[in-house]
């Protein structure tokens, strides 16, 4: 009988085959895919001056994160730094990381699963890059998680809730390109990966590295923040000690638990069983009905973080 495998709690059940990022569900939103009513309400200016300023899709010159996409890559010191051993070195660039304002950190491999096939976000056509093929060759993969308010979070959907999830982005995107800038500066490649400027998927990275385990909503859910935090990635050839993932029984209580599924508006979260997704056994999300759910209240809101909110993991 073939030994399963595991990824903490989660079981990979067959290859895992790369992810293009033009199937992402807001590229798909932002071309027109999802539907033109939808598009339209979702491209259109939105009232709230936080979500202008935090999101960038008007006058993106006012948007840190903008300016972050052309942060991410930099010269690399001629000089390698010496750190030690490689348990040295992680331990270093952890503290790094929680120096620059991170919550968390967790070192693993980069699983070439877990890197994107294509170029596909909107932004990447500003760039001409759209569809381009990515080739990230590094070896490690440091994820960084940063936690976001509870009483603002406690408000959604809100604009409110809304500016406390870019406002985490963009911190969590700003902590990656600091990092990356270091690592770089110890004299070893490093490529920092955001929101808005991105190569690899965070949410797999994120459960390899032992932030946590992936829930029933599509979060990672941390045994101490529940799902309730940001994530940025820097890939490097720095050698490091790596982490392992965790399993503290989170995906056995989101078995029973089901509440985020009972309390969703877009009914975009299964109350059933998992299912085989690339390879993954897994909850797999409706995503075009959730981000449809998103763009049908512009006065008011933009974004949804209920499940995050009604997740029982999430206290403070």
């Amino acid at each position: 009988m073939k030994e399963k495998k595991f990824l903490g709690s989660t079981e990979i059940v067959g290859h895992q085959k790369r992810f293009d990022q033009r199937n992402v569900a807001f590229t798909r939103l932002g071309m027109g895919l999802l539907g033109e009513d939808v598009k339209n309400r979702w491209m259109s200016e939105s009232p709230d001056p936080f979500w202008r300023m935090l999101y960038a899709y008007t006058r993106k010159e006012n948007s840190i994160v903008w300016h972050l996409r052309r942060a991410v890559n930099g010269p690399v010191k001629p000089e390698k730094a010496e750190l030690g051993t490689p348990r040295d070195a992680s331990e270093k660039i952890k503290a790094a990381a929680r120096f620059f304002g991170a919550s968390m950190a967790g070192i693993t491999l980069l699983d070439q699963a877990y890197v994107y096939s294509h170029r596909g976000r909107n932004t990447d056509l500003e760039d001409g890059t759209f569809g381009e093929e990515i080739v990230n060759n590094h070896k490690y993969a440091i994820v960084i998680g940063y936690v976001m308010d509870y009483d603002r979070i406690e408000k959604s959907n809100s604009y409110e809730s809304d500016a406390e999830t870019g406002r985490a982005y963009a911190e969590a995107a700003k902590i990656a390109v600091m990092l990356a800038e270091f690592i770089r500066e110890l004299g070893y490649p490093a490529l920092a990966h955001h929101f808005r400027q991105e190569e690899v998927l965070h949410v797999p990275l994120a459960v390899a590295a032992g932030l946590g385990e992936l829930g029933r909503n599509g979060y990672v859910i941390s045994p101490v923040y529940g799902p309730r935090f940001r994530t940025g990635v820097v890939t490097t050839d720095l050698p490091m000690e790596i982490d392992q993932p965790v399993n503290n029984h989170i995906q056995d209580f989101c078995n029973y638990c089901a509440l985020c599924s009972q309390l969703c508006p877009a009914d975009a979260i299964p109350d059933g069983e998992k299912t085989v997704v690339r390879g993954v056994s897994k909850w797999q999300l409706n995503a075009d009905a959730c981000i449809k759910y998103w763009a049908s209240d512009p006065n008011n809101n933009l974004a949804c973080a209920l499940c995050m909110k009604y997740c029982p993991y999430n206290t403070r």
